[in-house]
């Protein structure tokens, strides 16, 4: 008999993922997935990130107008469609959610059904107890995929999780600073309107409450407070102060105790 040091490996094939919604963070993700040639056969997209995603490659982006992007030739090749039927067809063996809170609502279940894992970056949507009761109820269901909340903004939130596992904090609160013309189209525009002189006023609070309401209130604003409360504490447990400020970026800090 003949032995050999080489043992063959047979890489496994990418998994399929299928993307909803294709803005300022879909367009990211998208082409840091189609950035990995060695795995979708696809070149490198215009201004996309060096670093690619290992083991995945799209295979479908779900939007709501796909005359919106008939100039994305990036994408050629790609699957993208306004039928949510049309998307599942495809087989994502993983869907993220890029669009918003309504498509949490509108597509989670759908997804885990179909034994697809899902992403949900808009984590607002959940403080609706009932649509997370039953995406959770969902994904416990044999044969359903699973439920993961991206963590963007929020850094340390895996040893956060763990330390609320373990006995939990006694305070978790969070502050979120915009420059006051962010606010715009929320309930704290017209305050930040009013404030003529920052300089002698000051940064200014437009919202102080707990992470359910401030969900409620300020649903494009929630996500970063709702991962941490939802990971942590729970939503009426963690603290939200939201503030308007003459800054370059917006700001986050938190209060882990």
């Amino acid at each position: 008999m003949e032995h050999s040091d080489a043992i063959g490996v047979t890489p496994k094939p990418p998994r399929r993922v299928g993307l909803i919604g294709l803005g300022a963070i879909g367009e990211t993700v998208a082409k840091a997935l189609l950035r990995n040639s060695a795995t979708t056969g696809v070149p490198p997209a215009p201004g996309a990130s060096p670093d690619g995603v290992d083991g995945a490659a799209l295979c479908a982006v779900l939007v709501r107008d796909v005359s919106r992007h008939d100039e994305a030739s990036w994408l050629d090749g790609i699957l993208i469609t306004s039928d949510a039927d049309a998307f599942f067809a495809a087989r994502p063996e993983v869907v993220v959610e890029a669009a918003g809170q309504p498509a949490v609502a509108a597509y989670a279940e759908q997804a885990l059904r179909t034994g697809a894992d899902f992403i949900a970056a808009s984590t607002g949507a959940l403080t609706d107890d009932s649509l997370r009761r039953r995406i959770v109820a969902t994904a416990r269901t044999a044969g359903c995929g699973r439920m993961h909340l991206a963590s963007g903004a929020m850094p340390g939130l895996d040893w956060m999780q763990a330390a609320a596992m373990g006995g939990g904090p006694s305070r978790v609160a969070v502050v979120q600073s915009k420059p006051p013309g962010a606010w715009a189209g929320t309930p704290g525009a017209a305050a930040a309107a009013a404030v003529g002189d920052w300089v002698a006023h000051g940064p200014l609070t437009i919202f102080e409450g707990n992470a359910r309401r401030a969900a409620s209130e300020f649903p494009k604003t929630s996500n970063v407070t709702a991962t941490l409360a939802l990971a942590t504490v729970g939503l009426d447990a963690t603290q939200v102060r939201l503030v308007a400020e003459p800054q370059k970026h917006n700001s986050t800090s938190l209060e882990f105790e």
